[in-house]
């Protein structure tokens, strides 16, 4: 025999005349047989639905992995490796700096943090999931850094254009990796090189060669960037 039926429910919620059948614990579960008593059980199973989402809030915003209650499959591989939760914990500490840096990011160039964080979480889904957790790290870390060290003047520079660039933008590579993209003395942009043999694809990916260096920003046409002289 199934479940007995809860108390409150044999009494206002189901017809006398029906015969239930609890199946498990959850009330989603209920199956109500019987002639004329389908719109009951149709009106039924909507307000539980109902009830159980509105029960559920909504999950916080997150920038960085949550050790002390992980939801995400990827807060948990953080949180039990010693090198990824290092690496979180290093880009924590550089956002907080980042708080009194002014930075006026492009959405093509600069991801914000939360979707980045969105971003990382996904790689649960990958076929190496440690592999693409620890190249999502790695593309954070070197944005966070390369936004708080200093301007890069003996560096390569580069005159670059694209029809969503503001006008007179230039460009350093920086690292040998990363090119940063400046407007009227402000670090707006990124770029990337891809990593090899990773899922993970950097926000700005960083193409072509030292001398002609090319930005495919997110949903945007390639930047293209010539050298200049100091």
């Amino acid at each position: 025999m199934g479940a007995p039926i809860p108390e409150d429910l044999r009494k206002s919620a189901i017809p006398k005349n029906t015969r239930q059948k609890y199946v498990g614990q959850s009330m989603a579960k209920w199956v109500v047989r019987g002639p004329g008593n389908w719109k009951n059980a149709m009106t039924l199973v909507a307000a539980l639905v109902f009830w159980a989402q509105a029960a559920v809030p909504p999950p916080q915003e997150q920038l960085q992995a949550n050790c002390a209650a992980p939801a995400y499959a990827t807060d948990m591989l953080v949180c039990d490796d010693y090198d990824l939760r290092a690496r979180d914990a290093e880009m924590g500490a550089m956002l907080t700096q980042l708080d009194a840096t002014p930075v006026t990011g492009l959405p093509p160039l600069i991801e914000p943090q939360a979707e980045w964080f969105k971003r990382r979480s996904r790689c649960a889904f990958k076929e190496n999931h440690r592999q693409c957790t620890a190249d999502a790290y790695e593309e954070r870390t070197i944005l966070l850094r390369t936004l708080l060290e200093p301007d890069g003047a003996e560096a390569p520079r580069y005159r670059c254009a694209a029809s969503w660039l503001p006008e007179g933008a230039e460009a350093r590579i920086l690292r040998k990796r990363a090119l940063v993209i400046w407007s009227k003395g402000k670090r707006i942009g990124v770029a990337m090189q891809r990593f090899e043999h990773s899922d993970w694809r950097p926000y700005a990916l960083l193409e072509g060669t030292f001398e002609q260096p090319e930005v495919v920003g997110s949903g945007t046409s390639k930047m293209k960037c010539i050298g200049i002289s100091h």
